[in-house]
């Protein structure tokens, strides 16, 4: 069996012209709009909601409700009267199978399409109203709230049109929801919806105003409902989040538009000269990353520029050795015993320089006490340093 909705009963509902009035159909119409979501407990008051409602007087809308009840367009569940000093207005309830669906409404339906109402005097059609002293047509009712037939066969006020409109709406969103106890399945979101900004909704999204029994009522409620009060507490206090999120959002925005040199107060980006660019572009408040610079390949300060190299002679290259061999016993004379990066240190190349064949200072004095001094023994050398005897 398929779920009861309201909007389904209104569809259901457009072939009944033939089997109630177009007073019936206003009334009927008007009473579904203060009936739940099941199409029950619909117990407006007749002579403060429903009758100003339809725009007749409180004897025909009674009238006009036993009529459908009898009809089987209406059910009357709990009748009303005084109860403890209080007036109880009937329970009524929608029905889910329309009697003029069934076979034997069919039936007896005209075939032809013609009017089952009885002819006027004029012959241009039935009425069911008595007619007027004025002779424009009958009259529902006396005084107050009545109306012509014309206007209650043939037509229903603006007012009441956009109302069932705005009705019909309200109760197929209602049924659209789950009911209480079905297990919610999230839906995926959107890549559309990846901007943060645009996240403000989904993340608190706007609870109801209403609680779910007069969710689908359009007008005010006039009886007392402590879930709509809870529901429209909830619904004030997303209100409340929902400015105070705007504000701090428009504050931020004001102050990194305050602080950004790129832009000018209405954030368009400026050049380097500070005029606008063309074309504009709005700024984003971000400085663009420093392009990279090119590595340039530079030659090591510690590796000088060899001197170039003279043609030297045995006596030269000989007196050189001996330089260098005195360097080294004066050398180890001050200092004592010393390794071989101890003695580089001390003959810095930047000070000592080199000899004419362009070897190192201190290079040549290591070649020297190697080839020369340790082996004559006028050196000893160990496994790390060399000293004098």
């Amino acid at each position: 069996m398929r779920k009861w909705s309201k909007f389904q009963w209104y569809k259901d509902l457009r072939g009944c012209r033939t089997h109630i009035t177009p007073v019936e159909y206003l009334v009927l119409t008007m009473l579904a709009n203060y009936a739940g979501d099941d199409g029950r407990n619909a117990r407006p008051s007749v002579g403060s909601s429903l009758a100003p409602d339809c725009g007749m007087d409180t004897r025909h809308v009674r009238r006009t409700l036993a009529a459908l009840v009898d009809k089987g367009y209406l059910v009357l569940t709990e009748r009303g009267g005084n109860r403890r000093g209080y007036r109880m207005a009937n329970v009524y309830a929608l029905v889910r199978q329309m009697p003029h669906m069934t076979p034997e409404a069919d039936a007896d339906a005209n075939p032809k399409g013609g009017s089952d109402y009885p002819p006027s005097p004029d012959g241009k059609g039935g009425t069911d109203c008595l007619p007027s002293d004025t002779g424009k047509g009958g009259t529902h009712g006396q005084g107050r709230g009545a109306m012509t037939g014309r206007e209650g066969r043939y037509s229903l006020p603006t007012h009441q049109i956009s109302n069932q409109i705005k009705d019909q709406g309200a109760s197929r969103s209602a049924d659209d929801e789950p009911p209480a106890g079905t297990p919610h399945t999230p839906t995926p979101e959107s890549p559309k919806n990846s901007n943060p900004t645009e996240q403000t909704v989904e993340d608190d999204p706007e609870p109801a105003s209403r609680c779910q029994r007069h969710r689908s009522i359009a007008g005010p409620v006039d009886e007392p409902c402590r879930p709509c009060r809870d529901t429209r507490l909830a619904h004030e206090a997303w209100q409340t989040r929902q400015a105070q999120r705007a504000a701090a959002t428009k504050a931020e925005r004001q102050r990194a538009l305050v602080d950004c040199d790129l832009c000018d107060d209405h954030g368009w980006r400026l050049g380097p000269d500070g005029t606008s660019i063309e074309p504009v572009e709005r700024c984003t408040h971000q400085r663009p990353a420093p392009e990279p610079k090119p590595r340039r390949r530079r030659t090591p300060a510690a590796d000088p520029v060899p001197a170039k190299r003279r043609p030297q002679t045995p006596a030269q290259f000989e007196q050189e050795l001996r330089n260098a061999a005195t360097k080294a016993r004066n050398l180890l004379a001050k200092h004592g015993p010393l390794t071989a990066e101890q003695i580089r240190q001390q003959l810095d190349p930047a000070k000592e320089g080199s000899y004419s064949s362009g070897t190192p200072v201190a290079e040549q004095v290591l070649h020297v006490l190697d080839t020369r001094l340790v082996p004559n023994g006028d050196v000893t050398r160990d496994r790390t340093h060399y000293r004098i005897p």
